[in-house]
């Protein structure tokens, strides 16, 4: 919005712009709808926002998140050879 605030200045430069940047917004606005929808083979009506809300949560602590998810993934593996993930430190 402040780049299209400021190309009013140049009303040549705006009218050429205005058309194709409220595209990309309207784009922008779009993707972040279709992500809070529920997508296919997801379980009953759980979003991308879902996820976030049992994941994100900013009420546990590491320790309690690391629990969460071994509670729900017991045979999930941590070797970086098989998840192809590394973080010093942590498992």
């Amino acid at each position: 919005m402040a780049f299209l605030l400021a190309l009013r200045i140049n009303g040549k430069v705006f009218s050429s712009l205005r058309k194709p940047l409220a595209a990309v917004l309207r784009t922008v606005s779009d993707t972040v709808k279709d992500y809070h929808l529920p997508k296919e083979g997801e379980r009953g009506d759980r979003s991308a926002l879902g996820f976030e809300e049992e994941w994100l949560d900013p009420s546990l602590s590491l320790e309690e998140l690391l629990d969460h998810f071994w509670e729900r993934f017991s045979h999930a593996s941590d070797d970086p050879m098989v998840t192809g993930f590394f973080f010093l430190g942590m498992r």
